[in-house]
């Protein structure tokens, strides 16, 4: 059965929240002293920088935006 867009994006969304819990139980695991501040702060800061994900989720090469206006001749 083909899927459509809206419920492809759907199970993606839900694929990315489950990333984020699992880092969270990791991290909770790994260091159970961590306040739940402390866990939030690090769960947020491997969102910015999970592997991957350095330049952003889309694919290509990273560009400077807005990109620059040219210089009319």
């Amino acid at each position: 059965m083909a899927e459509t867009a809206a419920r492809r994006l759907e199970i993606a969304l839900d694929l990315a929240d489950l990333a984020v819990e699992l880092v969270e139980q990791k991290i909770r695991r790994d260091q159970p002293e961590l306040s739940d501040s402390e866990v939030a702060r690090r769960v947020t800061q491997w969102c910015r920088s999970r592997p991957g994900a350095e330049a952003g989720d889309a694919e290509g090469r990273a560009v400077c935006w807005p990109r620059p206006t040219p210089v009319a001749r």
